[in-house]
């Protein structure tokens, strides 16, 4: 099955090889060659699908993002990346999704973490899709700086999430990084209705540490270009003087490469027609470039660890008169809890700063938003 992937993707192109970049110390040298997939852990594949972009097709060009991205270090990384190429376009939109979809749905199957990188946010409806078949619950993290839920059933990048919710209900949403001012009062009422986890660029900007229990949830992550500022990452639609700094988006990215969770990785809205001096391809590099990095600093905690293997602490809440339980890891200082659920086990990663107000009586918002939800 994993050859098939031959008929939805196209090799590199031959300019890469044989730069100075391709040679040892550079992520472009210590690339494993595609025949050797069932050895990867990770394979790079660019997307070029803007068809469904609100504002009208454009021109990716994800080999900029290559090419900046081979140049960087290869020190730090895993030693087991492939880079399987661009996916060829479908002849209809719906032809490249479930393309998508396949390739996402066979790399993990042989525990390989596609990471994506190219085309529009509506791209994350098809790996969700993938996803939905294998989990009970897809834990996808979407760094934007607005909520695409858009207004009706249409299929598109800035109304994604509404559908792929409506078609696949397992699917949990936590949205980071938005700017209210680009927010609608309807796209408040869906998100609260299903459950899902708000996080303002203000409050990761005064807190940047609250968000790592999410990413460490986290099954799908994917970044929106446009949740970044201008100044830093210009070659986006939707350009603003305000959003993350390019070393945050790094930092986010890095700590969604360590959860032991994560299955796909997805950088979208590169518009490579207004990157004239490669910076926002040089961005987007890093960005996938901390990914890996973070990755390499996995600490095997749970799901991979057995949760019962570590410190159990039980903290008795007086109204309603029920006991909760945590879990710590004495070595990084890592918290996870069960939550107080009567028909079934759920635990969900935590911070020490959840435990101690849960200790003091108080549950944090994202906490409370769950036991509510799934009680």
């Amino acid at each position: 099955m994993i050859h098939e992937l031959n008929n939805y993707i196209e090799p590199v192109n031959n300019k890469f090889s044989g730069s100075q970049f391709t040679s040892k110390y550079f992520l472009g040298g210590e690339l494993m060659p595609v025949s050797e997939i069932g050895k990867a852990n990770c394979a790079l594949i660019g997307i070029s699908e803007t068809r469904n972009a609100l504002e009208g097709e454009y021109l990716c060009n994800t080999d900029k993002i290559r090419e900046q991205l081979y140049k960087l270090s290869s020190n730090g990384l895993p030693k087991r990346i492939i880079d399987l190429g661009n996916l060829i376009s479908g002849k209809t939109i719906n032809d490249t999704y479930s393309a998508i979809s396949f390739i996402t749905q066979t790399l993990i199957e042989k525990n390989i973490i596609p990471v994506f990188f190219g085309g529009t946010s509506d791209v994350s409806y098809p790996i969700i899709k993938a996803l939905s078949d294998n989990k009970d619950i897809v834990n996808t993290t979407i760094i934007d700086s607005s909520i695409d839920i858009g207004s009706n059933n249409e299929l598109h990048s800035h109304s994604y999430i509404r559908k792929t919710k409506e078609l696949y209900p397992n699917t949990h949403f936590s949205i980071l990084g938005y700017q209210s001012y680009f927010v609608t009062e309807s796209d408040i009422d869906f998100s609260d209705i299903s459950a899902f986890d708000l996080i303002r660029l203000g409050q990761i900007r005064s807190s940047f540490n609250s968000i790592e229990p999410i990413l460490r949830d986290t099954d799908f992550c994917a970044i929106d270009l446009n949740a970044i500022r201008s100044a830093d990452c210009s070659a986006i639609n939707y350009p603003g003087p305000n959003g993350l700094y390019a070393d945050e988006i790094c930092r986010i990215s890095y700590l969604s490469g360590m959860s032991d969770n994560i299955f796909v990785f997805h950088i979208a809205e590169y518009n490579g027609d207004k990157d004239t001096h490669n910076q926002t391809a040089m961005l987007s590099a890093q960005i996938v470039w901390y990914f890996l990095f973070g990755m390499n600093q996995r600490e095997n905690d749970y799901p991979t660890r057995s949760i019962d293997t570590y410190n159990k602490l039980y903290v008795k809440i007086e109204k309603p008169d029920i006991e909760i339980l945590f879990y710590k890891n004495e070595q990084n200082n890592r918290y996870w809890m069960e939550l107080p659920l009567t028909n079934k086990k759920m635990v969900i990663s935590c911070s020490e700063s959840d435990y101690r107000s849960i200790c003091n009586q108080n549950f944090p918002d994202r906490i409370w938003k769950k036991i509510q939800h799934n009680f």
